[in-house]
């Protein structure tokens, strides 16, 4: 179902609203300094150009749309948020920006990997690193930095195809009670030009791994943001923070240091929210989820030929899994890798004989909880 507000479920007063802002909005555009400078009057390759008259540019009318939407239908607001942006993203150097290089150290601030399940891309944001020294002795670069991150996840947006928005991923992991002070004031001025300059870009934001004494800075920072952006949030705990990821993402487009599978393979979860394949074959090379009983394991088995090179992928949803790794030829039981705890892994060895190969999956350590399992066991080719 088409949500409020977009195209194909406007109200008579919404199309009217949308009609006016072509007119005025081009009015105020063609008063700019810089209206022959062609690259200043797009926003994200959408030209803001012929407003008035360009009615069937279904691309130009999402993005008419989201102004609006950001200006609850306020022609004059959503002109001027127009005119504003425009002005910022020439006064910010949008352009030059895209070209710019950072520090190593930014490597591990984030990064725009796959998409969520709806086909969104996904900006992750890690901030267990945000104290390094390179980061905080100089918070402009910072914004520079993760403005660029926002333009390479809109770059993949489709306007005219309706992929509008985008999904945003904080992990807290390792990062202290408190923020370095230097970058506190940079933080509420991130937000604040996302809030003014990027319009209904939000699908979802997912705030992981959150320890219960960082809640008030949490609502410090919500509270910078619209009350309809507020609602996009989700505080997620620690312990649920995978299957909440996976109730949204698909394991084969998390980024590995979240778990993710590799991509690339056909096999996958299903794209609705929270839903898991019952199969538990995994012969071709799926994704396969399995519930293990606490104080019980699953072992599964591969048939593999001398030389065959075995890949195995495996992410409990919560807390953690045993995993090992045995060879079985005949009455012959050799072990490739000793069962050993994770809350997400990979690996892969080389068949020295053919026979079985046998994937452990241990909860015994576990006498009250059972786990469901995420894993991929396969030949690889």
């Amino acid at each position: 179902m088409v949500e409020p507000g977009h195209i194909g479920n406007l109200t008579a007063a919404q199309e009217e609203a949308l009609q006016k802002l072509r007119t005025v909005a081009a009015e105020e555009v063609a008063k700019l300094s810089m209206n022959t400078e062609e690259e200043w009057l797009n926003l994200w390759g959408v030209s803001m150009q012929n407003l008035a008259t360009d009615t069937k540019n279904k691309a130009q009318t999402v993005l008419l749309l989201k102004f609006l939407r950001a200006r609850d239908f306020d022609v004059q607001k959503a002109t001027q948020m127009i005119i504003d942006t425009l002005k910022w993203r020439k006064e910010f150097n949008i352009v030059g920006l895209m070209n710019e290089t950072f520090p190593k150290a930014y490597d591990e601030l984030g990064v725009v990997y796959g998409q969520d399940r709806l086909g969104n891309p996904v900006t992750y944001n890690f901030y267990g690193t945000i104290g390094a020294t390179e980061v905080v002795s100089n918070p402009d670069r910072f914004v520079r930095w993760r403005v660029q991150l926002m333009e390479k996840a809109v770059a993949q947006l489709d306007f005219a195809n309706g992929k509008e928005t985008v999904t945003q991923i904080h992990d807290y992991a390792g990062a202290g009670l408190s923020m370095p002070k230097e970058l506190k004031g940079t933080t509420k001025e991130i937000i604040s030009l996302f809030q003014d300059h990027y319009p209904e870009f939000l699908e979802k934001k997912l705030f992981l791994n959150i320890p219960a004494v960082m809640e008030l800075f949490f609502n410090f920072f919500s509270s910078f943001s619209s009350r309809r952006t507020q609602q996009k949030f989700q505080m997620v705990s620690r312990t649920k923070g995978r299957a909440t990821l996976l109730q949204f993402i698909a394991p084969t487009e998390l980024p590995p240091q979240l778990g993710g599978f590799a991509n690339g393979d056909s096999g996958t979860l299903s794209r609705s929210a929270g839903s898991m394949i019952s199969d538990e074959k995994g012969d071709k090379g799926e994704v396969v989820s399995v519930d293990i009983a606490a104080r019980t394991d699953k072992e599964v088995k591969l048939a593999v030929q001398s030389g065959d090179e075995v890949e195995w992928e495996v992410m409990a949803t919560t807390h953690d899994i045993g995993v090992g790794i045995k060879i079985l030829n005949g009455d012959v039981e050799t072990e490739e890798k000793k069962v050993e705890l994770v809350e997400f892994g990979r690996g892969s060895f080389v068949a020295k004989e053919g026979g079985e190969a046998v994937l452990v999956l241990s909860n015994t350590h576990s006498y009250l909880t059972g786990k469901t399992v995420l894993y991929r066991f396969r030949v690889k080719k």
